[in-house]
């Protein structure tokens, strides 16, 4: 029955745990783990140990607790915790809520209109399909945003500019333009073409909310790797 909880507890050593068509609770307790939820929602506690946690289908809520693990979301709006240490983080399919706790951790949100939290450490961070909002965390460590193209318009909060500030990386455009539009820095699309009609009015990327970005920040908070041409207002 849908309402029916299975709960499956580890040992203390590293072990492969299968959820079943039911609800079920997860705990792998020690060593490195590998869990699967299964059907219906689920509630996975990966413990101590570099844990692998796929939550498969519904809508889950996955902690990955100490170690460096690797949690995927799979179907379904699940919540997920990275916990302490560098933890690979993929929302995959749905409205995920993302957080990335201490450690420098990988956040992707997949697809769907994801949140992304990236906590303590340097972070990396990809919203993925959708319009999503990444927050980056104010303890000075340096995060990196990496939008791709075709990622949906994503906003972007507590962005720290200047030396030693967060990083935005893009891959895929060949050309952005930069407006400021009242306490916000607006990334859209651009043609590459100085002083036209056309400048601002493309597709909206980004949105740096109450963060002024100058040309100086340019060299400074953007990796210029993938990117010829940028217009600035």
């Amino acid at each position: 029955a849908p309402n029916d909880t299975d709960g499956i507890v580890g040992t203390e050593v590293g072990e492969t745990l299968n959820g079943s068509q039911q609800s079920d609770f997860i705990n792998g307790l020690g060593g490195s783990d590998r869990i699967f939820g299964g059907n219906e929602d689920d509630v996975i506690y990966g413990g101590a140990g570099n844990d692998t946690i796929t939550g498969n289908n519904d809508d889950d809520l996955l902690f990955g607790e100490s170690g460096a693990d690797s949690i995927f979301g799979g179907a379904g709006d699940d919540v997920i915790y990275g916990g302490a240490d560098s933890d690979t983080i993929a929302g995959n399919n749905g409205s995920d809520i993302l957080y990335g706790g201490a450690g420098n951790d990988n956040l992707n949100g997949g697809n769907g209109a994801d949140i992304l939290f990236a906590g303590l450490g340097l972070d990396t961070l990809i919203g993925g399909a959708g319009n999503d909002t990444i927050n980056l965390s104010v303890d000075g460590a340096k995060d990196t945003i990496s939008y791709n193209s075709g990622n949906g318009s994503d906003t972007v909060n507590q962005f720290l500019t200047g030396t030693g500030g967060d990083i935005l990386s893009f891959s895929g455009i060949a050309a952005i333009d930069i407006v400021q539009s009242g306490s916000n820095t607006w990334f859209r699309v651009g043609d590459g073409i100085a002083g036209n009609n056309g400048f601002g009015k493309g597709a909206l990327l980004i949105t740096l909310a109450n963060t002024s970005f100058t040309s100086a920040d340019i060299s400074t908070n953007i990796d210029l790797t993938n990117i010829p041409v940028f217009q600035f207002s």
